[in-house]
């Protein structure tokens, strides 16, 4: 087991260091030694050797950025839009429309150098945290880039040719089973992946587990176990590098290659766990960052914990498969209930009965390397399989359970091991106690919220306008945001709603009809439970609950741009005030201050995005806000905020928060 302990203290220590010294990893460690003194483990001393030597590894990474100059490197990620690019002097991210780059390639160009810097909204895709897991700290402008060498092996042009032969729908879903690329513009995609169930439908060690046991079935008798066992390891050698060499892929390839070396007698044999253990240090030590990102979690951790776990079961035990089917699921479940803020109870029964459909899908699938000839065939299977994936968006049934902190699913994990030692030590009763206490934790997390909120939070929607209200038991959402790339309600609001625990909402108001204000409310409407809405200009006023929302826009007819008919919404919560401006112009803010006077506002949600077209500096100075939110996207085509409004609001010493650099801002009374 020196393996076992040689992994799990090298990743502790890189996420001791990659984490900025954060409490959990190294408690982590400690919790390895002590596991290893317990299982009478001689040599965990060589846990703490390789513990400094993993902090050594963060000595490497780029601490400063370069300086601008000539430089090369070696192409090792490329997509469509971007390619990552090694260099002597690190791994920088390359932002490169329609760009011809491939893996393998070496170019050579004038780089300027810059930090990481995306747009992003509430509950998007870190994707700045996922290039630090690749390794890649800063963002690379490559002017006038020339070949050094050129890979003969194009996969994405290939990629490209394969795919422009079938249908839309078809293409993408051969895309994700076979080439590991995102399933997002297939209608379903939000109803499988809320059951939890993505995975199945890209390139897994399932799907590769059945490939291997089909190619034995085939292959064996005639070609012998050896030529078996290679032709196995090419194919998955094959696959993986055309679906990127993702580090699953690259786990499952080392797993497989292990497993071949073990069946020469002059090599030394691997059990499973010492093949896991060997596989993830030189995973890590090939790429130390992914410690970083969460797929590494999901895939050595918990492997670890079910390869104990499953000692436990006998081998004659009767229901023994069902048994490890439930275990294994229970281990996912704090990782999902951390990640999505719920979980569909019928997650488990769907990845049991679909599992072996999509193994033979992705089987099939690999036809598409028979070229044109199997395109009939293919794409008759694929839309049928596209045709039935909106059903899962009717089965979708999420128990949520809010956000969970690190720490408690540290302390789940900790139990496992727990449960595991006492039952090896014969100490049952003990470990059924733990068992009643962890099955305890996880149902408290799924008790509703039963707390009172008084707090505004202005929703990062990228560019668009959201602003939720939580008064006493009331949730209220002013304009939903829009976005025509995706489905901002399932992607950024219903998860978010998810996190806070509010299962429905009692009153949703726009305040125009603009897209970037009211494009997501359709959606929302669909897949979320809305008690009732008011458009702008419908009510002067509404009351819920004890709350009072005034509507002060009442000149929205004497203008004939939309923006005039934007609602502009006041309201106190508790002994704050709030102005929420919508896109009213200049003109409406004139008119209000004219009638009212003494108007105030506390808090002030600046107009248009924070465009010159409304906040007036007479208008700022009157309300004399405590603090300014701006709700703006990163790099936005309008250029908002505007300058001049930015002045406006420095010029009379007005704080100003912007979501395009804070995210989603939460004020709490």
């Amino acid at each position: 087991m020196i393996l076992f302990l040689l992994f799990a203290s090298f990743a502790s220590s890189l996420a001791f260091f990659g984490f900025n010294y954060s409490f959990y990893p190294l408690l982590i460690f400690l919790l390895i030694l002590a596991f290893a003194f317990f299982k009478g483990w001689k040599k965990a001393v060589l846990c703490l050797l390789v513990f400094l030597l993993g902090g050594l590894v963060f000595l490497l990474v780029p601490k400063k950025m370069p300086q601008s100059g000539t430089i090369s490197g070696l192409v090792i990620k490329a997509e469509s839009n971007y390619f990552l690019l090694r260099t002597f002097q690190g791994v920088f991210y390359v932002s490169y429309k329609n760009n011809p780059f491939e893996v393998g390639d070496i170019i050579q160009g004038k780089a300027n150098y810059q930090e990481l810097t995306f747009g992003h909204y509430e509950g998007s895709f870190d994707f700045k945290s996922y290039l630090k897991s690749q390794g890649a700290f800063f963002q690379m402008s490559l002017s006038a880039p020339t070949f050094l060498f050129k890979t003969f092996l194009r996969v994405n042009s290939w990629k490209e040719n394969l795919l422009s032969n079938y249908s839309s729908a078809s293409a993408s879903l051969l895309s994700s089973l076979v080439f590991f690329d995102s399933m997002r513009k297939v209608n379903g995609y939000y109803g499988i992946k809320n059951l939890g169930i993505i995975h199945l439908f890209s390139s897994s060690g399932i799907h590769l587990a059945l490939l291997s046991q089909a190619m034995r079935k085939i292959m064996e008798r005639k070609a012998g176990k050896r030529i078996t066992s290679l032709s196995i390891l090419l194919a998955i050698t094959l696959i993986s590098f055309i679906s990127g060499f993702t580090p699953s892929l690259e786990r499952v390839f080392l797993m497989f290659l292990l497993s071949f070396l073990s069946s020469f007698e002059k090599l030394p044999s691997f059990s499973y766990g010492e093949r896991l253990s060997l596989t993830g240090l030189l995973v890590l030590l090939h790429r130390p960052l992914y410690i970083l990102d969460i797929g590494f979690y999901f895939t050595y951790p918990l492997l670890f914990l079910f390869f104990f776990i499953r000692g436990i079961f006998g081998k004659r035990e009767r229901w023994m498969r069902i048994k490890m089917l439930l275990s294994f699921g229970l281990l996912v479940l704090p990782l999902n209930m951390f990640l999505s803020y719920g979980v569909s109870p019928i997650s488990l029964i769907m990845q049991f009965l679909l599992s072996p459909l999509l193994s033979f899908l992705y089987l099939v699938d690999l036809t598409i390397f028979l070229g044109k000839l199997s395109v009939p065939f293919l794409e008759k299977i694929n839309n049928l399989v596209v045709n039935i994936l909106p059903i899962f968006s009717k089965v979708d049934f999420i128990i949520e359970c809010g956000k969970i902190n690190v720490g408690t699913v540290l302390v789940f994990y900790v139990g496992i091991l727990l449960i595991i030692l006492l039952k090896e030590l014969t100490f049952r009763k003990e470990a059924k106690i733990i068992s009643f206490v962890m099955l305890g934790m996880l149902v408290f997390c799924f008790l509703p919220d039963f707390q009172t909120h008084a707090e505004v939070i202005f929703l990062d929607v990228g560019q668009g306008d959201s602003t939720l209200i939580r008064s006493g038991r009331e949730n209220i959402l002013i304009d939903t945001g829009g976005n025509t790339s995706m489905d901002l309600a399932q992607e950024c609001l219903i998860p978010f709603f998810r996190k806070e625990k509010i299962y429905s909402l009692d009153l949703v108001l726009t305040t125009h009809d603009d897209f970037d204000h009211v494009g997501a409310l359709s959606s929302l409407n669909q897949n979320f439970s809305i008690k009732r809405i008011v458009k702008g200009g419908e009510e002067k006023e509404v009351v819920i609950g004890g709350l009072k929302i005034s509507d002060l826009n009442e000149y929205r007819y004497e203008g004939e741009e939309s923006n005039y008919g934007s609602a502009v919404y006041s309201f106190p919560l508790k002994k704050t005030s709030f102005l929420i401006m919508g896109d009213a112009p200049k003109a409406i803010e004139e008119r209000i201050i004219a009638d009212h006077p003494s108007l105030h506002s506390d808090i002030l949600k600046v107009g248009h995005h924070g465009s010159d077209t409304s906040s007036s500096k007479v208008f700022l100075q009157t309300l004399k806000p405590m603090l300014a939110v701006i709700s703006c996207g990163y790099h936005n085509l309008y250029g908002h905020p505007s300058k001049s409004t930015i002045a406006n609001l420095e010029d009379l010493r007005i704080p100003y928060i912007r979501t395009d650099q804070t995210g989603s801002f939460i004020y709490r009374v």
